[in-house]
């Protein structure tokens, strides 16, 4: 199965279809020819987590990494979420919650805090 993991590493996170976010379960078991049951077993025993665990918890870390950019200053939380693969507001929030302990908002602050500091 350890093929598997580093094509599904390959696909869905160094290609950044985790961005995408009509990239789903089914277009993933259809491009490693398999169903979506036995992907979804090999996710959870290779990553120890679901597809979506995969997906949300990276898409999450691209939120963060975003809001830490200066270029990405000028940009909302909301377009950030968009660009980073999430369909509305209220998806990046919970995602953001659930992955990150906080919100957007505050993770930004925070942010701006530590690095006005140094």
């Amino acid at each position: 199965m350890g093929a598997f993991k580093d094509t599904i590493t390959e696909i869905v996170i160094s290609q950044k279809n985790y961005r995408n976010p009509d990239f789903s379960e089914s277009i993933l078991a259809e491009m490693l020819g398999v169903s979506i049951f036995r992907m979804s077993r090999i996710i959870k025993a290779e990553f120890g987590a679901s597809y979506a665990d995969i997906v949300l918890s990276n898409r999450v870390e691209d939120v963060k990494k975003m809001l830490k950019m200066k270029r990405f200053k000028a940009y909302t939380v909301e377009d950030i979420g968009v660009i980073a693969g999430f369909r509305n507001k209220q998806s990046l929030f919970e995602a953001f919650k659930k992955y990150a302990h906080t919100t957007p908002g505050k993770y930004r602050r925070a942010t701006e805090t530590l690095n006005n500091k140094s």
